[in-house]
């Protein structure tokens, strides 16, 4: 059997340190919206404004500008517009299986809308037909 020499250590280069939670020095810059997307959940009882809150902000959200409502309410979005005074469109979907969301969704990618989603989660069906 041989004998293996001995291993030879050899030292990486030094690299700078840097860590991702050293702010360096403090200055302040103008806030952004710039490549962000919001996601949000609105929950409470029936009547409670869900609705209407969600349309309240994608029109915060649109800067005016069209934006587009998945409409699983049976309409409700409709019932909204002379109080967002913000021009939407909506897809009313009765069908709940969340496949179809997701196909809609990939319509709406444009990047001049603002997309809001009004889906009841009770509702909801999974694509066997079993409650959400």
């Amino acid at each position: 059997m041989s004998q293996l020499p001995p291993p030879t250590r050899t030292a990486r280069p030094p690299q700078a340190q840097t860590d991702e939670f050293d702010d360096g020095p403090f200055t302040f810059r103008p806030a952004t919206k710039d490549g962000q997307k919001a996601r949000l959940s609105l929950q409470g009882p029936s009547g409670c404004g869900k609705t209407w809150t969600g349309l309240q902000i994608a029109a915060g959200f649109a800067e005016g500008r069209k934006f587009a409502v998945i409409d699983t309410e049976r309409g409700a979005a409709s019932l909204y517009l002379d109080d967002i005074r913000v021009p939407f469109d909506t897809l009313p979907m009765r069908s709940y299986d969340p496949r179809n969301l997701i196909n809609v969704c990939v319509l709406i990618e444009v990047p001049s809308e603002v997309r809001v989603n009004v889906l009841s989660l009770v509702a909801a069906k999974q694509p066997s037909g079993e409650e959400a």
